[in-house]
Order: structure tokens, then sequence, then C-alpha cells
């Protein structure tokens, strides 16, 4: 039981962030009353959201000393959520953050690289943000931004980067 807890309190970390990055994201990207065709209304567009995730961390273990950006400038800024939990049954990393881009993890249960895991659903996040012409860009661990490879490399595990699984994103 304490294993599932603390796989509970990581991921309430994530998505925590997760809520504060969309609302900073809100106030630093720029939010604009109203809809395209009709600015008076109360709708707020959202230009852009900022997803940070940090894997493998316990909410308390982000301290204002330990993370201070995150803790003294976005979640004042946003909200954060400290009852997120781990799909049930769904670890390690890899089959969570298919979850994430897509809703569910596809049958994943493993950190298998993407010649092992890789969909061919469109029905995943991306996808609909494609559609709706919006576009979007995933900054990973320890790669130069001009490449994305398919295996770990450095500090970058591709079980870290769910786009990278799904066909239609490469």
């Amino acid at each position: 039981m304490e294993n599932i807890s603390w796989k509970r309190r990581q991921w309430s970390t994530v998505f925590g962030l997760l809520v504060s990055c969309f609302l900073v994201a809100n106030a630093s990207c720029g939010v604009n009353s109203g809809s395209p065709s009709n600015p008076s209304s109360s709708l707020l567009l959202t230009n852009c959201v900022f997803i940070i995730l940090m894997e493998n961390h316990n909410w308390a273990d982000i301290t204002p000393a330990a993370a201070p950006y995150i803790r003294n400038s976005l979640v004042p800024m946003g909200a954060h959520a400290e009852q997120y939990f781990n799909p049930p049954g769904i670890h390690p990393s890899e089959p969570n953050y298919i979850w994430l881009e897509a809703g569910k993890n596809l049958g994943v249960t493993d950190d298998n690289d993407p010649s092992v895991n890789h969909q061919s659903t469109t029905s995943h996040l991306v996808t609909l943000l494609n559609n709706a012409g919006i576009s979007w860009k995933a900054y990973e661990e320890d790669i130069d931004g001009t490449t994305c490879p398919f295996v770990s490399v450095n500090r970058y595990a591709p079980k870290h980067d769910p786009f990278v699984f799904f066909d239609d994103c490469h």
C-alpha cells in the first residue's frame, strides 16, 4: 500500500505542475477575452500552455529552496493539485506518459523504446491540437532541439517523451 501512495504523490506533483503551468502560461503568454468571432464574449482564450513534468518527485520535495522558480513564482500565479493519482496499475514511466498523451496506456506496460511500443493511432492530444490548427512543441531533457532520438541519449529517455511513440508525430 505504501508503494501505491508513493506513486500517487509523484503523479500528484506532475499534475499539480501541469495545472500551475497552464495558469501561468495564461498570464505569461497572454489570455484574450472573448472568442475570435465574438471578442466580447466571456470566454478566455489561451495563447499557449506549458506542461512541466517533474517525475519521481514527491510534492513535498518541490520546496521553495529546492525549486524556487516553481514554488515561489509558478505556483502562486496558478494552482496545483495534490490529489492527482497515477492511473491504477500503470507503472513504470512510459505507460504514464502514453496515458498523458492519449488518455489511456494503449496496452503499453513497460519502458521499451518506440521501435517496440510505437502507436499507429491518431486518437491522442497532438492530433486534436493539429486538427484545431494549434501548434505545439516538446522541450525534452538533454537533446539539442534539432533532432529527436528514438533511443536513450545522455539524460534523454524516450520513456519520458510520449510523442515519439505516435507514428503521426514524426
